[in-house]
């Protein structure tokens, strides 16, 4: 596979991720919903929205690491 084939995939994984978790926070929102469903329920579904969370996390690409530039506290520093 291809590093642009993966790295699609992550993000058509990462794309329907975020919809379930966008879903759960709107069915959060509805009041007929939450009237309707029992703390447990609640509870769990909580927890789901936890767990899709962290998995949306590991599909995020990785942040670019910022190189590293030594330089002198000051220019008048001499090391001699």
């Amino acid at each position: 596979m291809s590093k642009e084939s993966i790295d699609e995939h992550f993000h058509q994984v990462l794309s329907q991720l975020r919809g379930i978790i966008n879903t759960i926070d709107e069915l959060f929102e509805n009041p007929v919903f939450i009237n309707n469903i029992e703390g447990e329920q609640e509870l769990s579904l909580d927890r789901s929205l936890e767990l899709f969370e962290a998995l949306a996390e590991q599909f995020e690409p990785a942040a670019e690491p910022v190189p590293f530039e030594p330089r002198l506290l000051d220019e008048s520093f001499d090391a001699d």
